[in-house]
This record gives C-alpha cells, structure tokens and sequence, in this order.
C-alpha cells in the first residue's frame, strides 16, 4: 500500500493543515511530507499556541 493512511490525515488535518484548508473535502494523495524541522517548527506553533488559549 502506498501514501497516507486516513489516520494520518486526520492527524495531519487536526495538528497542522492550516484553518483555511480545513474545509476542502478532496484529499491530495501526492502531498510532499514535510521536512523533519518543519514539522517540528509546526507543532510547536501549533502546540503552544492551543494551549496559551
């Protein structure tokens, strides 16, 4: 099997996809991953900012 389990997606969808993309009911199954700092970067973004709410 290739490409990314609907667990991830949702994962992806709920932690990282930014709010105006949230919306959009096709997914892109030929997304590139993200670096490994670039997902650090957003999760941290991510992260504290959700919990400073």
């Amino acid at each position: 099997m290739h490409g990314d389990s609907p667990d991830f997606f949702l994962w992806y969808k709920e932690y990282l996809m930014p709010e105006t993309e949230k919306y959009i009911y096709l997914e892109n199954t030929h997304r590139q991953p993200l670096e490994d700092g670039e997902l650090a970067r957003r999760l941290k973004e991510t992260l504290f900012s959700t919990s400073m709410k």
